[in-house]
């Protein structure tokens, strides 16, 4: 019985995948891949093909940008509208290798006496390298490039919606840290003992589900510039607790309960500063127009539920195409959930009881004649 069960899912896989345009393999290389990062990524876009297909739109995979080397994973297209696609994964509860606190704390030390008096800084470790890596160098290129910057210009621009400044730095060659400055408003500037480091540091090695997830949305949102269309995030959550809860603030922000100072005991509930769209200089990330969060849906749970669709409230190229997921969008500043206009089965043309009903293991009594006494 069990093989009926399995067997479903291989004649499944193999269809979707002679749809796949895998010409040099890569895509049934990583499938077959022992590592599950391999093997996961792999299947996350062979689903994202076998549905977006099926939804009507032509899908070219790693199409050409212009503008950078890097492409993503899919560019979509219907009715005469396109996005960009690029999907990934991420794991929970193990710490990745590539951190360490120690020497990561060093680095957060030297930017503390960095000491400028216009900006405050957010850090990403995109790598932790095997040693410390000298400081005063790197301590040097980073008031440097501080000075470079106009905060005034900086402030303008962020009111606007535009990123704050980024630079990736190398403190040694097997280091790299990504700094954005934020300009402080001409009033708070020159205030003697600010810290440096005002949102920080984020590393897809945190085993907290929301930080690993935000961290990963990080990472993509950097890989393409500013495209001239929207741009989608797809991410599969494999974890057992990943939740809406977990989106949202990596989103938006962490919650917090902010304390008055003149009544300990009233608390305001508050955003941290530390969302993908929304952070210390207001709206970021606005050229990601949306993000597409898929939890735990594998070859054998795909026709149980479909993606959720987190729309950016101040995305540059908002994502109008009509698409049946749920969906979340910010309507009279407020985040309002939409129920999915189709069930995935339907979606995926499989039968709602798949891969089933057969039980995927099936317990067969001592004597092999598969009663249960």
């Amino acid at each position: 019985m069990d093989a009926l069960f399995w067997g479903r899912i291989r004649k499944q896989l193999d269809v979707w995948y002679r749809e796949f345009p895998d010409t040099d393999g890569d895509l049934r290389r990583r499938f077959r891949s022992d590592a599950p990062g391999q093997h996961f990524a792999a299947w996350w876009e062979l689903y994202l093909h076998a549905v977006f297909r099926r939804l009507g739109f032509a899908v070219a995979t790693h199409p050409d940008m212009g503008t950078t080397v890097r492409r993503p994973d899919f560019e979509l297209t219907r009715g005469g509208e396109a996005f960009l696609m690029e999907a990934a994964t991420v794991f929970s509860g193990l710490v990745e290798d590539g951190r360490h606190g120690a020497r990561e704390a060093e680095v957060l030390d030297a930017l503390e006496s960095v000491a400028d008096p216009d900006f405050i800084l957010s850090v990403a470790f995109e790598q932790v390298g095997a040693s410390s890596p000298p400081k005063a160098r790197f301590v040097r290129d980073v008031r440097e490039w501080l000075k470079s910057l106009d905060p005034d210009a900086v402030r303008r621009e962020s009111e606007a919606g535009a990123e704050p400044p980024e630079r990736s730095f190398t403190p040694a060659a097997d280091w790299e840290v990504d700094l954005r400055a934020f300009a402080f408003s001409p009033e708070a500037r020159g205030a003697p003992g600010h810290r440096m480091i005002g949102i920080g540091p984020v590393s897809v090695g945190w085993v907290n589900d929301r930080e690993k997830l935000g961290a990963k949305l990080r990472g993509k949102s950097r890989r393409y510039g500013r495209p001239r269309i929207p741009l989608v995030i797809a991410v599969l959550s494999l974890s057992s607790f990943a939740d809406d809860d977990d989106v949202e603030e990596a989103l938006f922000g962490s919650r917090a309960n902010q304390v008055s100072v003149t009544d300990p005991l009233t608390t305001t509930a508050v955003r941290q500063p530390d969302g993908l769209w929304q952070g210390f200089g207001g709206p970021s990330a606005r050229h990601v127009s949306a993000v597409l969060h898929g939890s735990n849906i594998l070859p054998q749970t795909c026709a149980g539920q479909l993606p959720r669709l987190w729309h950016h409230p101040w995305a540059a190229h908002p994502l109008t195409l009509y698409l049946p997921f749920a969906a979340s969008r910010v309507e009279e500043d407020r985040l309002v959930a939409h129920a999915a206009r189709a069930d995935a089965a339907t979606v995926l043309g499989l039968p709602a009881a798949w891969p089933g009903p057969e039980d995927p293991f099936p317990r067969h009594a001592p004597g092999g004649d598969g009663s249960t006494g």
